[in-house]
């Protein structure tokens, strides 16, 4: 048979709900111009192109709309006499007064009764006129965060009772993602408990704690990792945001890529941020270097490039494919007082379901940052790689490499990075702990590990892939068997340091 998927377009912000066997959907709108959307598709999976319907919808009103694709589009439910008009100017139900206290009666009607679809439906309209009526001033950003509150302690309590239940399904946890994106877009709208709370719903969402979803379709992850990015816009350090934000990242690159096969890639991108999760069969070369667009846009990329002995120093398997995640943050909180100049980017490796472990890489990993504009637009501004570690920022195990447009960072473990200006304060903390979330750890680096930044260059150089090479000839009485690699390391490393400058490999 057939199944259906209902949603609609808001004020940029977009809700979609779950795919079902009912050919219409009773649901209530937010006021304002409305684009409907719905698709269909068969056993088989063979999907319908996307078809859209405007509506106009007047306000304040609690409303509701019959979405149907078996009568076209939008087919009207209500009376007459209402002000809300369709393509056909048929009216829709709408009421004169928008009245808070029903709607939080409605909520709990639907909760108690355990209809958390229909619960789901009545909070996306919900969020968006909170949302309406705080632009327009109809609501203060103290009542916008008060009503956004009550809102989500519906939606909290269904998720939770869903999870107890242990009858979470894809559909549901895609729709009360897409919630959370929407109930946290204004950061003005969030205070830290708030926040905090959301960052707990999301965690169970993600978590698949009871293995009742098999994968997270690439919209629900998209809908997670925006949520991401909102969390950091509202988030400060002192929370531990950036930590839980990259715990729920890299739960979010777990579920994603187990739906995966090779080939196949995941990508989102907005102006808050831009993410990448594929799988690649390990013999390919497509997971050694990967670049997205930087969240800011203006034609950026953020990219990395892997070292020719990366397989081996993190002990891929050869026999299994290899699962990527790039994501990167235009919003960074403070951290240690210190405003990132840069996205926050993070960068995870896994194979079989399981984090792959990224340290002490004796061959650095290179990822290049663009400055935000703001930086751009300081001639000669120099910033530097930091890796964040909690609430502290750390250069350990990072050198700095300066391009046109901002910096390479090149490391020898794996985290979330992003840049700071050249003579910020930093952390004497010497490593990120490794963990399932991170996989990094940066002990026994050595000179490796110092907290370095290139000098000013004397020529800016628009890439640092592939590596440049200054050509040097120097005889020395040893044979070309008795110039051992160590010998060659300690070379290296010399002349590095006279010099002040990384050098990668002598030829």
């Amino acid at each position: 048979g057939l199944e259906y998927r209902f949603g609609y377009e808001a004020d940029g912000k977009v809700i979609a709900f779950d795919w079902s066997s009912a050919s219409s959907l009773d649901v209530r709108l937010p006021s304002g111009t409305i684009v409907l959307v719905a698709q269909v598709r068969d056993a088989l999976g063979a999907l319908s192109g996307i078809m859209y319907s405007q509506v106009a919808v007047a306000a304040p009103a609690a409303r509701r709309r019959l979405l149907s694709v078996s009568g076209g589009l939008a087919s009207d439910a209500g009376n007459s006499d209402s002000g809300v008009e369709g393509e056909g100017g048929r009216a829709l139900l709408a009421t004169v007064v928008f009245d808070w206290t029903r709607a939080e009666t409605l909520m709990t009607t639907e909760l108690q009764g355990g209809n958390y679809g229909t619960l789901n439906e009545l909070a996306s309209s919900l969020i968006l006129e909170a949302d309406r009526q705080a632009l327009e001033g109809s609501l203060t950003v103290t009542q916008a965060r008060e009503q956004k509150d009550t809102i989500f302690t519906s939606l909290e309590s269904a998720v939770a009772a869903v999870h107890e239940a242990q009858s979470m399904s894809s559909g549901y946890a895609c729709t009360s993602l897409n919630l959370a994106s929407a109930i946290s877009a204004d950061p003005a709208h969030l205070d830290s408990a708030l926040l905090s709370r959301i960052l707990a719903h999301v965690a169970l969402l993600v978590s698949d704690e009871h293995a009742t979803v098999a994968s997270l379709l690439p919209d629900c992850a998209a809908s997670a990792l925006s949520f991401m990015a909102n969390a950091l816009h509202a988030g400060d350090a002192s929370g531990n945001v950036i930590t839980r934000v990259e715990e729920g990242v890299a739960a979010t690159f777990r579920e994603t890529a187990a739906g995966l096969i090779s080939g196949q890639a995941a990508s989102s991108t907005s102006n808050a941020s831009s993410s990448s999760i594929s799988r690649a069969s390990f013999s390919g070369t497509e997971w050694a270097a990967l670049s997205l667009p930087a969240p800011e846009g203006n034609g950026l990329v953020v990219e990395y490039a892997l070292p020719a002995a990366f397989a081996t120093q993190a002990a891929l398997d050869a026999q299994s494919p290899v699962d990527v995640l790039l994501a990167a943050f235009h919003w960074v909180p403070e951290v240690g007082g210190v405003r990132a100049v840069a996205p926050l980017v993070t960068l995870l490796f896994s194979q079989n379901g399981q984090a792959v472990p990224v340290r002490d890489l004796t061959d650095p990993i290179s990822i290049s940052i663009p400055f935000n504009a703001a930086q751009r637009a300081i001639p000669a501004f120099q910033g530097k790689c930091v890796f964040v570690n909690g609430s502290t920022i750390s250069t350990f195990g990072v050198t700095t490499l300066h391009t046109a447009t901002g910096v390479t960072c090149r490391t020898s473990h794996l985290t979330s990075f992003t840049v700071v200006p050249a003579d910020a304060a930093e952390s004497t903390t010497p490593a990120p702990a490794s963990s399932g979330t991170t996989a990094a750890s940066g002990e026994g680096q050595g000179s490796g590990g110092e907290t370095t930044t290139t000098p000013a260059p004397t020529t800016v150089l628009a890439t640092v892939l592939p590596a440049t090479y200054t050509q040097m000839v120097v005889s020395l009485p040893l044979s070309l068997a008795e110039f051992t690699s160590a010998k060659q390391d300690g070379f290296r490393a010399g002349v590095a340091s006279a010099a002040g400058v990384t050098l990668d490999k002598v030829f």
